[in-house]
């Protein structure tokens, strides 16, 4: 285990939190290059524009990167002087399930003739988009499971679809056993190469 520190807010009794974070930065790197402390290193950090770097790091497949105003003092709660921002893939996958009240959507790919679970999306909607995603599921729902191998029994699904939309969703990787990973919904569609969604937040 390695623990890689990037920031310094207090030192020998003084609050460092007012500080900038780039003078907060210069002394937490004096403090850890000046001794061996093992496993605890110091994250480097890269001046350079946000848009080259970002793009540098979702081809080495990195998550993503953090950018922050180099001048700015320590703040606990959300700001907008520091940003995340992450890669995303972005695919279409048909939908064989929703939550109660469709705040989720279950969804599959197509392997030969089975549909196989590849996860669920349950961020990205807005109200208006729920309603609506409600109301086009609710006359398709199956009582018997479309899915070729049921999921785990941690990915209860509460209403199974008929495969007849698919959903376009962003998401940051693929897990060893074929699960979506931070997937982000995106709109829903008739079929996987339609250009018009029937649900999305900008149609």
């Amino acid at each position: 285990m390695v623990y890689y520190a990037f920031d310094l807010l207090y030192l020998d009794g003084y609050d460092l939190r007012a500080a900038q974070l780039v003078n907060r930065k210069n002394l937490l790197e004096y403090l850890l290059l000046e001794r061996d402390l093992g496993p605890i290193r110091y994250s480097q950090h890269f001046e350079e524009e946000g848009a080259v770097l970002f793009k540098k790091s979702c081809e080495l497949g990195l998550e993503g990167i953090v950018s922050k105003v180099k001048d700015a003092p320590y703040r606990s709660e959300r700001s907008e002087s520091w940003i995340k921002v992450k890669c995303l893939q972005t695919a279409r996958y048909e939908v064989i399930g929703y939550k109660n009240g469709a705040t989720s959507l279950y969804l599959a790919k197509r392997e030969g003739k089975d549909l196989i679970y590849v996860g669920k999306a349950g961020t990205g909607f807005t109200n208006s988009m729920i309603v609506e995603l409600a109301r086009l599921l609710k006359p398709i729902t199956l009582s018997k499971m479309p899915l070729a191998k049921k999921p785990d029994r941690k990915n209860k699904i509460d209403h199974w679809a008929a495969p007849k939309y698919w959903a376009e969703v962003a998401y940051s990787d693929i897990t060893s056993d074929g699960l979506l990973r931070h997937v982000i919904f995106r709109g829903l569609y008739e079929s996987r190469t339609a250009k018009k969604p029937l649900v999305a937040k900008f149609k």
